[in-house]
């Protein structure tokens, strides 16, 4: 897929605001295990606060500490259950919540789950453009997450590769109208359409 992302709180208990910002800042210089060890510790002092909407946000950045070391089978289950909690706490149409289904599809397919990850891709990618429009970089991105999916999956059928075909041509075509031709999202996607046609013709 493209790429998960950080998420930031929508407040800051003082005890904790700066170990979100000193987090951030290690990921972004690409110190993963010292921002793991930060978020950690984070988690467990936000559970006995109680603080349930900047606990999911800590464990957002958590996970995708796990991702970024190639850990994916320790943020699967924590993304799972922030989705839930997501789901539950704003419903299936808010736009945090598929922020949080999209880096759970990603952890998914980093896991190897390619069915499940498909299975999940269809149900939220309509909910998405409904949500968000078929131009918003979100929604791109879940169609970029679904052809590195059916590309990695060796079993992945015919019908499955016609479909992410052509859903990576009318994401490529928005991408190149809406973000320009040669942003790293459209030419990720022109990749994974070459890829995903070729597989086509071959399969």
């Amino acid at each position: 897929c493209w790429k998960t992302y950080l998420s930031r709180p929508e407040t800051d208990w003082p005890r904790t605001g700066a170990m979100t910002q000193l987090g951030l800042g290690l990921n972004s210089a690409d110190k993963v295990n010292d921002a793991l060890m930060i978020f950690r510790a984070q988690s467990a002092i936000l559970e006995r606060l109680d603080d349930t909407g900047n606990l999911l946000v800590c464990k957002d950045n958590l996970a995708l500490c796990y991702s970024r070391l190639h850990l994916e089978e320790k943020a699967l289950p924590i993304r799972k259950e922030n989705y839930a909690n997501y789901l539950a706490v704003r419903g299936q149409r808010d736009s945090t919540t598929l922020l949080a289904a999209h880096n759970l599809a990603c952890s998914l397919r980093g896991t190897g789950r390619f069915d499940e990850c498909l299975s999940f891709l269809r149900e939220i990618l309509p909910i998405a453009k409904s949500c968000l429009g078929a131009d918003h970089a979100l929604y791109l991105n879940f169609i970029g997450s679904l052809g590195t999916c059916v590309l990695e999956y060796n079993a992945v059928s015919r019908d499955d590769l016609s479909e992410a075909v052509a859903k990576l041509e009318d994401g490529h075509r928005r991408s190149r109208r809406v973000l320009g031709p040669q942003h790293p999202g459209t030419l990720s996607l022109e990749h994974k359409l070459a890829e995903a046609r070729w597989k086509l013709r071959t399969h």
